[in-house]
């Protein structure tokens, strides 16, 4: 089998991976202390071996030559983490929910990992091979040591690591083991082609990237589309390019294409789209504004959102009012809130005439509406934006339409949607991506545009995702033809995300219908309005900001606070860690 993979059978190569990739695994998992990374070293692993087969002179001993690559690959995995600074996002995620998620996830298994940290190197993989099932001969071909040597070993590790711990580590080390059969066909799948368009992505389904998978490489023969789901996405990303192995498609939100243009990650669309008669006019304006640096096309808009009001229509026709108009204002909105909590509400029942969430996500275009905003343009302060006049007018209006009128619901998460779809709300507040909650609640909605105050300006925000071509692409053109087949044509890929929310091409919103569509459309109608949001044009923003600004307007909502005082407060805190996130970004 191992000759025959050497001679370049691609099966018999197939054969090898599926035979050794546990022991590989198992071996990088005991020398780096983490599953993921372990996945992704034991595919170089295989990739540096397929190339060096042919070298081999022993067939024999593959599997010690394969350990020997193994700890090779770690030690240079273990040599670059040494060298890499502390990546910005993870500097700047220290207020987010979602990393503190991911690093009590981390600590699962930190016993496990304690545990075997006090092994010798071959110990840890000699225990952790024989907890996926490989044979005391098996481990010793690995290792390169005798049978009697390993069950030697084996012993006095059992006998050192305590019964619990050692039960402990069975599980962890059981529930983490490859599927080698899937595993093996997708590391040969993977590396073998000759022409081979790479896609990693973080959050697309499996299911619809399978169906693009057979879209693309059905109409173009001998090119085969390589699509691999990813965790920690923009760490991988950064570590792809660092090590010459760029991926073709790079799928990011604006405020990281942004991010990835200043870093030299993104080809410039324009030559593409000039030579092919796409125009600019093509894409959905704010959407395509937000894919665009300095003039440059960083992408091609997948879809994006923007805000709008919906109602209960029941609640109306109960209080005998009008439903919301086209043009209507902050001050009808709060007035109309009145009316709803006046006829229908209950406190007790968390009934409420309206919601405006306490959220700078939901907030941001009332304070526009009022001349304020959040942050400065260039994305460095908060000082004389989070605290300016404007934005303290607006905050103070819907602090009082929640505690003095007490029309609106105090709402300290996006529970508010339950409580819509429940009948428990007049109004609410929200993105075009909370459809996908209440379009089927049982009393009938509608949606209205987004008001303004009397003396302010019309203004919504908006959000957009898209796909770009890497900078450093090895087909640059076969990933422009993927763009044009999935993102400017109607498929797989452009249906689905144009279902939760705005199709990313005029021509695509015509042929989904989202004009007709009577709540779609005013998301649709918005667009002339829509500035880019906060959070879609500074990657830290999302990542950090927005969490420091909102712990302290849930304490608006929560303890009734001084908003003038709690807005200056905190923009001049928040402010010295900008500062300090902004050097360390330069």
């Amino acid at each position: 089998m191992v000759k025959r993979a050497a001679d370049g059978d691609t099966e018999a190569f197939r054969q090898v991976v599926e035979h050794y990739s546990n022991a590989v695994y198992g071996a990088a998992y005991g020398m780096i202390g983490d599953f993921h990374t372990a996945q992704d070293l034991t595919q170089e692993v295989f990739w540096r071996s397929f190339k060096s087969l042919p070298q081999l002179k022993e067939t024999a001993a593959v599997g010690g030559w394969l350990y020997q690559i193994t700890r090779n690959v770690c030690l240079d995995h273990l040599r670059k983490l040494r060298r890499q600074p502390v990546p910005l996002q993870e500097t700047a995620a220290i207020a987010d929910s979602r990393y503190e998620e991911a690093y009590r996830s981390q600590q699962i298994h930190s016993d496990v990992r304690d545990a075997l940290q006090t092994l010798e190197e071959e110990n840890r993989t000699a225990i952790v091979l024989q907890m996926y099932g490989y044979s005391m001969e098996e481990i010793g071909s690995f290792l390169g040591l005798s049978i009697k040597a390993v069950d030697s070993r084996l012993r006095r590790i059992r006998v050192r690591l305590k019964r619990e711990l050692m039960d402990a580590m069975d599980k962890a080390v059981s529930r983490n083991r490859l599927d080698a059969p899937v595993f093996a066909k997708k590391v040969v799948g993977a590396f073998l082609f000759p022409k081979m368009l790479r896609f990693p992505n973080p959050q697309i389904s499996d299911e619809l990237m399978e169906q693009v998978k057979r879209r693309f490489e059905a109409g173009h023969p001998g090119m085969t589309l390589h699509i691999h789901t990813v965790r920690n996405y923009h760490d991988k990303l950064r570590k792809y390019m660092a090590d010459g192995e760029a991926p073709d498609l790079i799928l990011m939100n604006s405020a990281r294409g942004i991010e990835y243009d200043r870093l030299g990650y993104l080809a410039d669309l324009r030559p593409y789209m000039q030579r092919d008669g796409v125009a600019a006019e093509h894409f959905v304006k704010p959407f395509a504004d937000l894919l665009t640096v300095d003039n440059k096309v960083i992408g091609v808009p997948l879809a994006g959102a923007t805000m709008a009001v919906f109602f209960n229509k029941a609640w109306f026709d109960r209080a005998a009012l009008p439903y919301p108009e086209a043009e209507w204002t902050w001050e009808t909105f709060a007035e109309t809130a009145q009316t709803l909590m006046a006829s229908q509400g209950d406190p007790k029942m968390w009934k409420y005439g309206a919601s405006i969430y306490y959220h700078t996500n939901i907030l941001e275009p009332i304070v526009l509406s009022k001349g304020g905003r959040f942050i400065s343009p260039d994305g460095t302060r908060l000082k004389g934006y989070l605290d300016s006049p404007q934005t303290i007018a607006a905050l103070q209006w819907v602090a009082e339409l929640i505690h003095i009128k007490k029309a609106a619901a105090p709402m300290a998460d996006y529970g508010f949607r339950r409580l819509f779809r429940e009948g428990k709300i007049g109004m609410i507040v929200d993105y075009i991506d909370a459809l996908h909650g209440i379009a089927n609640m049982e009393e009938p909605f509608g949606c209205a545009p987004m008001p303004k105050f009397a003396e302010g300006i019309r203004v919504n925000v908006a959000g957009a995702g898209g796909i770009g071509i890497s900078s450093r692409a090895a087909f640059p053109e076969y990933a422009w033809s993927f763009l044009k087949q999935m993102l400017l044509e109607r498929s797989e890929l452009s249906e689905q995300h144009a279902a939760a929310e705005i199709a990313g091409t005029r021509a695509l919103i015509q042929q989904l219908g989202q004009t007709d569509d009577p709540i779609r459309k005013v998301f649709v109608n918005e667009l002339q309005y829509a500035v880019p949001s906060a959070g879609a044009t500074n990657v830290f923003w999302n990542s950090y900001f927005s969490g420091a600004v909102n712990e302290r307007l849930l304490a608006i909502v929560k303890n009734n606070e001084d908003v003038e005082e709690t807005l200056q407060w905190a923009a001049e805190t928040i402010d010295s860690n900008l500062d300090s996130l902004s050097r360390l970004r330069a």
